[in-house]
């Protein structure tokens, strides 16, 4: 069963320390982890990096998929 009950501060996270996949996300945000000393912030980190160990490959792909624009509104761009 995918893990995709994310809160919002947790999808902050991962637009922050996505690196393409769940496993070099999950990576980058343990390197990143003894440098995070406000403690909220740690929890929010830790319970991100528990979310990510449960899930799969290709619910990570498929749930950073979804949240991804699929194009940019630009001002004045005549083609959207």
């Amino acid at each position: 069963m995918p893990v995709r009950e994310l809160t919002l501060e947790e999808e902050c996270i991962l637009d922050i320390y996505n690196r393409g996949s769940r496993i070099s996300t999950l990576s980058y945000i343990e390197d990143v982890l003894p440098h995070i000393d406000d403690n909220g912030m740690r929890r929010t980190v830790l319970g991100t990096v528990r979310k990510l160990k449960k899930m799969r490959d290709y619910d990570y792909m498929i749930m950073m998929l979804d949240r991804a624009p699929l194009w940019e509104d630009r001002e004045g761009d005549e083609t959207a």
